[in-house]
């Protein structure tokens, strides 16, 4: 990292943790207290959780895991790309061989000789490759032309949203599967027990994170809870625990895009700083010290993306 960019990061870090009641000293002493592995209990574990498996690192992980030689049914899946290259590394939301129904077609026609079984087993396998992947899957075969214009228009018409945010939104992966299901594994217990200020946290953190990685799964689960909770629970929740939840996990999904760390550091950096500013935001924090917040976190994300330039 060239010194220039060094001292531009360096200072919006800075403000951050003076924006947050000096948050660098806090953490010393956070880190340095007796009884750190009970504040590290006491972390924002939902937040930092699902911004950890918003991560693109984990996909480029799990498909090193995963990968393996391309048998017949996984070139029965891609057989249009083979033959035409269409939408080239996105050939999967064209193609017609990777949306459930074009890929069970495409396994069926594989091969005369295999059973139905083998069949239903080279379906799981190949759509679980796929799904690990940072392409994943896409919910159904969509029109390349039709694609190209909306793309064009969301990228031209949505603020920070590009070409590779609308393919994600129209698209899924192992991990935004697992996102959603640890969420309503969350909400479940929160309803369960009538915890208004759980739920609404996570509702904000889960709603921010859904919005940033474009998870449509974690997106539709939380509208139908927020749904569910205000008109058929009569639910009314404390608006500074819906901004705790989004503030902590911006936060989050700031940092994560900005270090260049193992992701096990950067989670743990995340439960650190993200109970720092859960306490603060408790304690109470002004609409305009969140404005600040998001204000910082968008000035992180654009100089983490800056190309360094030799000097």
């Amino acid at each position: 990292m060239n010194k220039k960019k060094f001292n531009k990061l360096h200072n919006i870090l800075y403000e951050m943790a003076k924006t947050s009641g000096n948050m660098a000293g806090k953490a010393t002493s956070f880190i340095s207290s007796p009884n750190k592995l009970d504040n590290i209990k006491t972390a924002v574990y939902p937040e930092a959780l699902l911004a950890f498996l918003s991560q693109k690192n984990l996909l480029k992980l799990s498909e090193r895991i995963t990968e393996s030689t391309a048998n017949i049914y996984d070139k029965a899946l891609d057989a249009e790309y083979l033959r035409t290259h269409i939408g080239g590394p996105n050939h999967r939301m064209f193609d017609g061989g990777h949306d459930i129904a074009g890929a069970w077609e495409a396994v069926k026609n594989a091969s005369k000789d295999d059973s139905f079984v083998q069949e239903t087993a080279a379906l799981a396998n190949s759509l679980w490759k796929d799904l690990n992947t940072e392409m994943g899957l896409p919910f159904r075969t969509i029109n390349k032309s039709s694609y190209d214009e909306t793309a064009a228009w969301v990228s031209k018409s949505i603020p920070t949203a590009d070409k590779s945010w609308f393919y994600d939104l129209l698209s899924y992966d192992s991990f935004e599967i697992l996102a959603g299901a640890l969420s309503a594994v969350g909400v479940l217990f929160a309803l369960k027990n009538e915890d208004l200020d759980s739920l609404a946290e996570l509702l904000g953190s889960a709603g921010i994170i859904a919005i940033i990685s474009a998870n449509p799964l974690l997106g539709i689960l939380m509208v139908l809870t927020a749904a569910y909770a205000y008109f058929i629970k009569k639910m009314e929740f404390k608006s500074i625990k819906f901004g705790s939840g989004a503030a902590v996990s911006s936060v989050s999904m700031g940092i994560f895009a900005l270090f260049n760390l193992s992701l096990f550091f950067e989670f743990i950096l995340v439960l650190i700083i993200g109970s720092l500013i859960k306490k603060k935001l408790d304690k109470g924090i002004s609409i305009k010290d969140l404005d600040h917040y998001k204000l910082l976190v968008n000035k992180l994300q654009v100089a983490g993306a800056e190309p360094e330039k030799e000097i």
